[in-house]
């Protein structure tokens, strides 16, 4: 008796166990002090101990009615302790514990065979054959979860969306339906004939479940990779852009030089008409006092934009200061201009709505191995969060609110840090990357 409390406990905190990374709770928590984080953890893992209570006090260790019990204690600890949204909640734990519980369903039909038995008397007393099953299947989903569990996570964070989770939970209903089905189909004595119809019938349907939900997946994945092509777009004509414009700058300097070396020979030669004439001609043409750049990380693509971004601050009436030095750059010179492009943008328009102090103050520095990027800017009102997450506040969803998508993903593929914090006066975003065995040289850069 004691090992089948210990499979029951085993298999019951694994299954929340794994519905509390996978859902991944700590990433977004809503509470983060210590004694919250108890609470947490007892609010998740108490459904261990509240699903045994229940098979002992009703005496059955499996029906539709315990599986609704654990979807809604799931669903009302993810509200209390996410910041998810109610339906993202109420759709992980349905489908979560849906399709768990018809993992075990087959587990249950070959212990009637085994036994004799009609399976819903294996559903409702202790049956050895049943609890080998459920240890084999948890240890099954810890292997897989072991290997693949961030790439599962990631996928459920793409598909369990909030313009998808109706539609999830419609699919977690038609499996508690499923499984209602079958319990109630249970009461047949078995043969040989009754048990392979109910476990070909059950696998078919779960397949065709799996069928449903990959299709469901299939068309989220391809939209967020249609996005990402949007975004991929976008990233390459702002860094064009920002190079187009370095170039140009380079350009000028370098016809200058010639330049200078035409007015020195007129001067050399007494011709002062002739020196006086061309360079009005040089400040006309080229507007040399206009086409400086402030050499403040010393990196001239960089410098560029940042000397861009200034006169378009300027031109919105915003202060921007800017603390850099000569830096070490441990990412690409694209990504950087990307990055600090999609930054300075977004702190612009933050800033411009401000309704006193509009400013921006950019830091750039290495600190030990560590590039360091923090950028502040005044703003009227915190931004707007949706699924835990900064969205645009702009009427065109679909055409707006890539930037912050593309600082996250320039700083995933870098394995850096993104800190993004505010509250009623400033919004302030710090980056952190860490330097790579080598750093990058101008000449690998683009």
């Amino acid at each position: 008796m004691i090992l089948l409390w210990c499979a029951d406990i085993f298999n019951v905190a694994v299954e929340v166990w794994l519905a509390y990374w996978l859902f991944d709770v700590p990433k977004h928590r809503r509470f983060h002090q210590p004694w919250v984080r108890v609470l947490e953890y007892l609010g998740f893992l108490g459904i261990v101990g509240w699903n045994i209570l229940q098979n002992r006090i009703l005496n059955m260790r499996f029906s539709n009615v315990l599986i609704l019990f654990v979807i809604f204690y799931f669903f009302i600890s993810a509200v209390i302790f996410t910041t998810r949204d109610i339906l993202s909640c109420l759709a992980w734990a349905g489908i979560y514990y849906g399709t768990i519980s018809l993992l075990e369903l087959p587990g249950i039909i070959l212990s009637g065979w085994l036994t004799g038995q009609p399976y819903v008397f294996c559903a409702q007393k202790f049956v050895i054959y049943n609890y080998y099953y459920i240890v084999f299947l948890s240890m099954c989903l810890l292997f897989i979860y072991k290997f693949l569990g961030m790439h599962i996570r990631k996928h459920i964070e793409n598909t369990i969306s909030s313009k998808i989770n109706l539609l999830w939970i419609i699919f977690a209903f038609i499996e508690w339906w499923v499984i209602t089905y079958f319990l109630i189909i249970g009461h047949q004595e078995y043969g040989r004939d009754i048990f392979l119809y109910n476990l070909v019938s059950i696998l078919c349907i779960v397949l065709l479940i799996l069928v449903f939900a990959c299709f469901i997946i299939y068309r989220q994945s391809e939209s967020l990779r249609q996005q990402r092509l949007i975004q991929d777009a976008r990233m390459e004509t702002e860094y064009m852009k920002i190079k187009n414009e370095y170039l140009k700058k380079s350009i000028e300097l370098h016809d200058l030089k010639h330049q200078l070396q035409t007015l020195g020979a007129y001067l050399s030669n007494d011709k002062n008409d002739d020196a006086k004439k061309f360079l009005e001609d040089m400040v006309g043409d080229l507007q040399f006092s206009q086409g400086r750049i402030h050499a403040w990380t010393g990196n001239p693509l960089i410098d560029s934009l940042l000397d861009g971004k200034m006169k378009k601050a300027a031109a919105s009436k915003i202060n921007m200061e800017i603390q850099s030095s000569n830096i070490r750059c441990v990412i690409t010179d694209k990504d950087m201009s990307i990055l600090l492009g999609n930054l300075l943008d977004n702190a612009i328009e933050g800033a411009s709505k401000a309704l006193k102090n509009k400013e921006i103050t950019i830091q750039i520095v290495n600190k030990g191995n560590m590039l360091f990027i923090h950028v502040r800017n005044s703003l009227a009102q915190p931004p707007m969060i949706k699924d835990g997450k900064i969205v645009t506040s702009k009427a065109d969803k679909v055409n707006h609110g890539w930037g912050i998508k593309s600082i996250e993903t320039i700083v995933e593929k870098y394995g850096g840090q993104l800190d993004i914090t505010y509250d009623t006066e400033y919004f302030n975003t710090q980056i952190i990357f860490w330097e790579q065995s080598e750093v990058i040289s101008y000449g690998e850069r683009d």
